[in-house]
């Protein structure tokens, strides 16, 4: 917040914000009925998630690398273990929508 000559709080103060000029917030100018996510959304579209399991895997070596590193302090360690169970939970969320997308499909 910002504060006036005297140390007090002016409601004009806050038209910048703490970071700057605010700036109005992006509209989606497509008429589609995207949610937000496309790439989830072109994944569960498409079921090709090869780019995915390859991404995945090249984080989880990264991570069990850092994991098993002598020189990485615990901090670090605890870190990437979490990392690497929210990587693996993201993976679970996209199957079960993907089962839910089949359960729809059948009726």
């Amino acid at each position: 917040m910002m504060m006036g000559n005297k140390g007090t709080f002016s409601a004009g103060s806050m038209a910048q914000g703490p970071r700057g000029p605010r700036r109005p917030m992006a509209r989606q100018t497509s008429s589609s009925t995207s949610l937000g996510y496309p790439t989830i959304e072109g994944l569960l579209e498409t079921e090709d998630f090869s780019k995915l399991e390859e991404g995945f895997e090249d984080i989880q070596s990264q991570v069990a690398g850092i994991i098993s590193e002598k020189t990485a302090s615990a901090r670090t360690k605890r870190r990437a273990k979490l990392a690497l169970g929210a990587f693996e939970t993201a993976l679970d969320l996209i199957k079960e929508l993907l089962e839910i997308k089949e359960q729809i499909r059948r009726g």
